[in-house]
């Protein structure tokens, strides 16, 4: 009986070491779980700064697409208002070239008849009595 008492008391001690390892055990866990659920506080804060982050980022980015949209409009509208300025003055000096080689032309085209007629009144000035011949004074 002596022998079972001892061998239950082996059993007990052991039962008690082992209790006392896993209440060692348990409170590591706990520790670990507190841990954990910092580090998830802590997550989550993150997570919804970067959200926050990410929300404001789009806000911005549609801002400036929105801002690059209308210059982009106006840049258009602006070109189309020079193009037409531009086509305006071209076909005007495209008149006023037209113009000016007729009125060269017009030009020259008088020169020689203004020289044809003073070559002719030359001719009949010299024919007049008493008329001085050039070149021969």
């Amino acid at each position: 009986m002596f022998e079972d008492l001892d061998h239950l008391e082996t059993r007990i001690r052991n039962l008690v070491e082992r209790y006392h390892a896993l209440a060692q055990e348990c409170k590591a866990l706990h520790q670990e779980v507190e841990s954990l659920r910092a580090d998830k506080a802590g997550l989550i804060a993150k997570l919804n700064e970067t959200q926050a982050e990410l929300v404001a980022a789009r806000d911005t980015a549609e801002k400036v697409e929105r801002v690059a949209s209308e210059q982009r409009r106006q840049a258009q509208q602006k070109m189309e208002q020079l193009q037409g300025t531009l086509d305006f003055f071209s076909t005007e000096k495209n008149a006023l070239e037209a113009d000016l080689a007729a009125r060269r032309a017009e030009v020259g085209r008088l020169k020689e008849i203004t020289r044809e007629a003073r070559m002719r009144i030359d001719g009949v000035l010299e024919r007049l009595p008493g008329a001085i011949v050039q070149g021969k004074e």
